[in-house]
């Protein structure tokens, strides 16, 4: 069975990063976006938490756009692999239940 060679590893790796970095950019950017704007909703179900709901989520927005800028330098480039996860995962955190 033949394996891989080791050039084509390197670039199969690097284009996952890019790709990642490039994903990751625009979650940001849409949570940025939209977290907020789902307050309209809470509004609307839970109209006596609605403003807590709404600190909430413009804390999670202001994180998210502390972050973007990060993403595009190289401690950011570095990081990214091992937390896009959990930086995907923050506009979830704020919502209710």
């Amino acid at each position: 069975m033949k394996t891989i060679p080791q050039e084509f590893r390197a670039a199969y790796q690097e284009h996952e990063r890019e790709m990642t970095l490039r994903k990751t950019r625009l979650g940001c950017f849409l949570g940025i976006v939209m977290v907020p704007l789902f307050g309209g909703l809470d509004l609307l179900i839970y109209p006596q938490h609605a403003v807590s709901f709404l600190r909430l989520r413009l804390l999670c927005s202001a994180l998210m756009a502390g972050l973007y800028p990060i993403l595009a330098t190289r401690f950011g480039r570095s990081i990214i692999i091992s937390r896009a996860s959990s930086c995907c995962s923050c506009p979830r955190r704020p919502l209710p239940g």
